[in-house]
């Protein structure tokens, strides 16, 4: 069997570090944003939940880099800007969603409902 190595070559020896904690982190992100789109949620609530969100994340000292990522993503043949997400980018998302759709109204509910059974 014949086994193809790809060596690349780092300007900088902590490049290397870098693509490996960057492929780790992208491992974490599972969730798009543009999942809420199949949900109903206008692109502009959409928009406004996740500058909240990173809002959030940068006043209290997160990185934004390790919850939140840019990514384009296809839709009904267009093309746009998307993010995936950690779990914690994407429920600072659904909470700051603003209300107006079903699906935001239901799911800030639950989290109420989950919050009071602790």
């Amino acid at each position: 069997m014949k086994v193809t190595v790809y060596k690349r070559k780092y300007i900088n020896e902590d490049d290397g570090l870098k693509v490996f904690i960057d492929a780790l982190l992208a491992t974490r992100m599972k969730y798009l944003v543009s999942d809420l789109v199949y949900e109903g949620v206008p692109k502009e609530d959409i928009g406004k939940a996740v500058k909240h969100a990173m809002a959030i994340m940068e006043a209290t000292g997160m990185v934004l880099e390790e919850h939140f990522k840019p990514v384009y993503t296809q839709l009904k043949g267009t093309v746009f800007k998307d993010f995936k997400m950690t779990q914690k980018g994407w429920f600072l998302v659904l909470l700051n969603l603003p209300p107006g759709s079903k699906f935001a109204n239901r799911i800030q509910l639950s989290f109420c409902e989950i919050l009071e059974g602790i």
